[in-house]
């Protein structure tokens, strides 16, 4: 990049300085001023209008003694944002052994099954937890795993979109230095954690506006995440993926735990006796929520121990 600065001629140089100035004169320090205090209006309200109560001491002990007192249990836990911090790539969310300590005691407790639920593959799933006797759904929900079980499609999909949806992925990540794709099973996810803040905000913007436009008759739906910008098939969500895990079982007790959006449509179809929980201040339909990962962990090691 600084070699191509250097060596541009002069007529590109003018035209680009010429957009830069533009664009400056337009976002000045006062437009910059107001949207930073919008930003905290905004997250001052989204704080005070959650919906969703903070765990404190008095809840989480109700939540301990429902556990200890119940004789079949389950968990249903969110992987990125929920049981690790947000990070670029699958191998910076690899399972630390702590985590893995913790989960391998959650699923040798009497009559307790754990369920890892992401919208991950099945592969980075399988290579975490495939060790372990844990379930696990994979891909929002298309993909499910039980415990000592193989892996099994919930559904038939169509994926035909992919050949549109792609290409315009791929054109806004040429746009967009650090941004990247990853093609799954059943979506397609624009992420750009790793992109310059301010230049990722005006693309991710343009982009979700094109993919809404393009997907407008497709039976397929753009889902905005913590730093990810994701198409998938409408019919797979992560509620859907839940209620059918909890068909056919007699539970006394049942956690689920997110942190984004996706994690909603769990919060939205299980039923209103399920404890759940947010991570995070965001809007939601949850019961109560907690501030960070980190809280997740240690109440899954309080209900270790009794």
């Amino acid at each position: 990049a600084i070699h191509t600065a250097l060596t541009m001629p002069q007529a590109d140089r003018e035209r680009r300085s010429r957009i830069m100035h533009k664009r400056l004169q337009r976002y000045d320090i006062r437009v910059w001023a107001q949207e930073f205090m919008g930003k905290l209006q905004e997250i001052t309200h989204s704080r005070d209008t959650s919906g969703a109560q903070a765990l404190n001491i008095a809840q989480r002990g109700r939540l301990l003694d429902a556990f200890f007192k119940a004789e079949k249990r389950l968990l249903l836990l969110d992987y990125d944002g929920t049981l690790v911090g947000q990070r670029d790539s699958p191998e910076e969310t690899a399972a630390d052994q702590g985590l893995r300590d913790l989960i391998e005691q959650l699923v040798a407790l009497p009559a307790t099954e754990v369920v890892v639920i992401s919208g991950r593959g099945r592969d980075f799933l399988e290579s975490q937890w495939g060790d372990l006797p844990v379930g696990l759904i994979a891909g929002h929900g298309i993909w499910e795993r039980h415990p000592g079980g193989e892996w099994a499609a919930a559904e038939v999909l169509d994926v035909s979109w992919k050949e549109v949806i792609l290409p315009i992925m791929q054109r806004y990540q040429d746009r967009t230095p650090g941004a990247s794709i990853e093609e799954r099973a059943f979506s397609i996810a624009w992420q750009y954690s790793r992109s310059e803040p301010e230049l990722s905000t005006i693309r991710v913007g343009e982009l979700r506006d094109v993919l809404l436009a393009m997907t407008a008759n497709l039976d397929v739906s753009v889902l905005d995440g913590n730093k990810v910008l994701e198409v998938k098939n409408s019919n797979v969500n992560k509620g859907r993926a839940a209620r059918r895990y909890l068909m056919g079982k007699e539970l006394d007790f049942v956690l689920a735990i997110g942190d984004d959006h996706t994690d909603e449509d769990m919060f939205a179809m299980l039923p209103e006796e399920v404890y759940t929980i947010k991570v995070g201040r965001n809007q939601t339909r949850a019961q109560f929520f907690v501030p960070e990962p980190r809280e997740v962990r240690r109440l899954l090691r309080m209900l270790l121990a009794k």
